[in-house]
């Protein structure tokens, strides 16, 4: 079990993770998970900095849902402001990939949640990533405030065994493990039951 009890996801929400990660598609499996299982309605939002953040197939994904895709660039008057908006209702923000070169291009993005009160920060990793690269990419989350952690490509990994130190030191709450490339499925929430069975087969 972790060391701290598990944090309930607030209803603002940004996904964030390194380019290749799989952060766009976590969100999309989110996403639905939340319209279709839990009958929620909201906001989606692709916000935009100097850096890449291509979403063709979020905006395709949010319109079979019947939601419109947002773009907001901070700084940009134009831009539609997030707000607070109304408690019941999600907010979930596609954020650019996370430097793990330089943090310091962060900033930019962790002054946005700030300033936007996004509370809800969801690391998302791939998982087929080698332990050095995890390790600064969980760092870098850590540092930006992430308070969740999705891992995906789990149909690539061979060996579970290496997220058992992400999954079980308490400081990131474990939302779901990405376990294919559907974005209506695919998804095994109990993260920490999950591991367990693959690394400890008969568990």
């Amino acid at each position: 079990t972790a060391a701290h009890p598990a944090r309930r996801l607030p209803s603002r929400v940004a996904f964030l993770g390194p380019a290749g990660s799989g952060r766009t598609t976590a969100l999309c499996k989110w996403l639905a998970r939340s319209v279709f299982t839990r009958s929620l309605t909201g906001r989606v939002i692709k916000a935009e900095f100097d850096r890449p953040n291509p979403a063709e197939g979020l905006a395709v994904f949010c319109e079979a849902l019947g939601l419109t895709l947002e773009h907001y660039l901070p700084g940009d008057g134009s831009a539609p402001a997030i707000g607070m908006g109304d408690a019941s209702r999600f907010v979930y923000v596609d954020l650019p990939g996370l430097s793990l070169r330089k943090p310091a291009d962060n900033d930019a993005l962790t002054r946005f949640l700030a300033t936007e009160k996004i509370d809800g920060r969801v690391l998302v990793l791939n998982a087929v990533y080698d332990l050095p690269t995890l390790r600064a990419a969980y760092s870098a989350g850590r540092d930006m405030g992430a308070t969740h952690l999705v891992f995906t490509h789990l149909d690539e990994l061979n060996h579970w065994g290496k997220l058992w130190d992400f999954l079980i030191d308490g400081e990131l709450t474990p939302l779901f493990l990405a376990t294919g490339p559907s974005l209506t499925g695919d998804l095994e929430e109990d993260a920490l039951g999950a591991v367990l069975r693959k690394t400890l087969p008969g568990s």
